[in-house]
């Protein structure tokens, strides 16, 4: 009498066409591992495809075998946790420049990358702990997404809002040794761009530019019978720069032989 074989995914059953038991089953794996017993079973510490082979021995009378492939599967691969940087703290301080440094997990050990929206149609890309950073061009409130994507395509996102402002600059002109007041002087200013704003100074002397960018700026004075250094001011901003007193350098005079011609 020969045994009837039977082989499941993971273990295997072999009963007799008769009533007696086999005096032997074993069951053997292409990783040269083995199980024995009426129902032998064997556990596999990775996930893939395995050749199991199947042989049966009736009381040393008969044998039987048989092979069958059979995939193992590992648990379950769980989603990342993405995590970073604080909202509150994305921004560098008195700059329009954000920074994030990665702090997202998986359980599984597998974030296979980063990606941070900045908001304004930028997209910045990195791996697992990365510091990406971003500096925008204007000021308004802007929405970051933060994204954890492991190797599987799973993800987590976290959204974050910063808010930027504009700087301001004001002071006032002032004649040699810082008096008088200077009304109507021409103030240029100018950053790295070029010129960004041209104001003139009111009947006490006082000036005031808003809606400026973070970054440092030269200011150019002209004022009639007056002389200015080039540039009479350099100021960094970020933050806004108040009570900046600008004085002449000195006072043109009038050529000699000159004089004005009364009107009759």
């Amino acid at each position: 009498m020969r045994p009837t074989q039977a082989l499941s995914s993971g273990s295997g059953t072999v009963v007799g066409r008769g009533r007696t038991p086999f005096a032997s089953i074993v069951m053997k794996s292409t990783r040269s591992e083995t199980g024995s017993g009426v129902t032998a079973s064997h556990p596999y510490a990775a996930a893939g495809q395995y050749a199991v082979t199947l042989t049966v021995t009736e009381y040393g009378v008969s044998s039987g075998s048989t092979t069958k492939y059979v995939r193992v599967y590992g648990p379950a691969d769980a989603p990342p946790t993405v995590g970073g940087t604080a909202c509150g703290s994305l921004l560098v301080p008195n700059t329009w420049t954000a920074s994030m440094t990665d702090a997202s997990t998986d359980p599984d050990g597998g974030i296979g990358q980063v990606t941070v929206h900045w908001g304004d149609g930028t997209t910045s890309t990195g791996g697992q702990g990365a510091t990406l950073t971003h500096t925008y061009l204007n000021a308004g409130a802007y929405t970051i997404t933060h994204r954890a994507i492991d190797t599987i395509g799973q993800e987590d996102v976290r959204v974050c809002t910063v808010n930027l402002s504009s700087y301001s600059i004001s002071g006032t002109v002032r004649g040699v040794g810082g008096t008088p007041d200077l009304a109507n002087a021409v103030l240029t200013f100018t950053n790295s761009t070029g010129v960004v704003a041209v104001v003139y100074s009111g009947s006490d002397g006082t000036f005031s530019v808003g809606s400026l960018s973070p970054g440092t700026y030269d200011i150019n004075v002209a004022r009639r019978r007056y002389t200015f250094d080039g540039p009479a001011a350099t100021i960094v901003v970020g933050p806004s720069s108040t009570g900046n007193n600008i004085d002449a350098t000195g006072v043109e005079r009038r050529a000699r032989g000159t004089r004005k011609t009364r009107r009759r």
